[in-house]
């Protein structure tokens, strides 16, 4: 069965049943200059726009609060190409996994990680 919700009810519904909100710890990136600095070690301005200009897929970086690490990570999902990039603060790569887990992502939400950080922007 598919259910159709509107974006504002659907961050109600998060917020309130899965006690889920990203406000302000979600930002789109939409040129090498809206990058971290964090970032900017690892990924080039030229590596960003190759990859920005082939696969135009977005970017995003996290802001969450995490103990171990500063809690920056910059996320990009290539659908066409069924990649997907998650880096830390350190260099480190990760999967969605750590993403969700950092995040608490409900289980069974069944939304596309870069569709739910997009109601966040």
């Amino acid at each position: 069965m598919k259910v159709i919700i509107k974006e504002s009810r659907l961050k109600t519904y998060l917020d309130k049943v899965h006690n889920f909100d990203l406000t302000g710890k979600v930002k789109l990136i939409t040129s090498y200059d809206d990058m971290p600095d964090v970032f900017k070690g690892y990924i080039t301005e030229k590596m960003y726009n190759h990859v920005t200009e082939r696969i135009k897929e977005p970017f995003f970086a996290l802001k969450l609060k995490d103990k171990i690490l500063d809690g920056v990570y910059l996320y990009r999902h290539g659908k066409k190409t069924n990649t997907t990039l998650v880096m830390d603060a350190y260099g480190f790569l990760g999967d969605e996994e750590t993403i969700m887990d950092k995040i608490n992502y409900p289980i069974g939400l069944g939304i596309e990680l870069d569709e739910l950080f997009m109601l966040y922007v």
